[in-house]
C-alpha cells in the first residue's frame, strides 16, 4: 500500500474502504471487481492501484484492518467488563464479537471468507497473516484474561501460563469447528448465534472442570 493513501482526508479514504469493504464481502475476492470499486468510491482505476499494488494486496489490507478492528472493539469493551470469572470473560468475548460483528457484517464476511475459505491464490499470503494476527491476539488475550486466571483453583501440577496456552488453543479449535459446520450458511449464525453461545457453555464447562480442583 501507498502511504499517500493514509494521508488522504479521512472522509475520503473511509469512502475508498467502504466501497472495496462491500464489494468485497458481497462478491468474494475470485468475483469482485475493480470497476465496480472504483465506481462506487468515484476514484480512477490508475488511483486505486496507487495506492494499491493490485487486488490482492488490496484485500490484504481490508482482511488485516478488519481483524484487527474487531480485535481493538472487542479488548476496549472487555477492559469495561466488571466480570472477574477467568471462564465467564471468555464467554463474554464470544459475546462481544458476535455483537460486533452484528454491526459490521461486512468485516464478519470479510473475515470469514478470508480466513476460513480462503481464496486459493491467496492462500500463502493469508497464512502469513494469520499467523501474524495470531501471535498479536493471543498476546492480547494474555493480558487481558491472564489475571483472571485465580491460581488457588486450578488443578494440583497445572500452571496459569499451560491453563491459559491451552485454553485459548481449543478456542480457537472451537471457532474452526463451528465455521466449517456452517460454512455456506454463515449468514444463519449473523442472524441468530444462541447455537455458537449453547455449544459455547458446553466447552467452558469442560474446561473449566479439567483445570479447575474439584471442591
Amino acid at each position: 500500500m501507498n502511504p499517500a493513501f493514509e494521508r488522504l482526508p479521512k472522509k475520503k479514504k473511509q469512502q475508498i474502504i467502504n466501497a472495496c469493504m462491500e464489494e468485497f464481502a458481497e462478491n468474494g475476492f475470485e468475483n469482485t471487481s475493480t470497476n465496480k470499486i472504483i465506481e462506487r468510491a468515484e476514484i480512477s482505476k490508475g488511483l486505486l492501484f496507487h495506492y494499491f499494488k493490485n487486488k490482492k494486496t488490496l484485500y490484504l489490507y481490508l482482511l488485516e484492518r478488519s481483524a484487527r478492528l474487531v480485535s481493538e472493539q472487542v479488548f476496549d469493551d472487555l477492559e469495561a467488563e466488571p466480570e472477574k470469572d477467568f471462564f465467564e470473560r471468555i464467554k463474554k468475548v464470544a459475546i462481544l464479537k458476535m455483537n460486533f460483528f452484528s454491526k459490521h457484517p461486512n468485516e464478519y464476511h470479510i473475515l470469514i471468507n478470508g480466513f476460513f475459505n480462503t481464496p486459493k491464490e491467496l492462500e500463502k499470503d493469508i497464512t502469513v497473516l494469520y499467523e501474524k494476527l495470531y501471535k498479536q491476539i493471543m498476546q492480547f488475550n494474555a493480558n487481558q484474561l491472564f489475571d483472571y486466571l485465580n491460581e488457588a483453583q486450578i488443578r494440583t501440577g497445572l500452571t496459569k501460563e499451560f491453563v491459559l496456552e491451552y485454553v485459548l488453543n481449543v478456542m480457537d479449535q472451537f471457532n474452526r469447528g463451528l465455521l466449517q459446520q456452517y460454512k455456506g450458511k454463515e449468514e444463519d449464525l449473523l442472524e441468530d448465534f444462541n447455537p455458537l453461545l449453547n455449544r459455547l457453555e458446553q466447552y467452558i464447562d469442560i474446561l473449566k472442570y479439567g483445570v479447575y480442583a474439584r471442591t
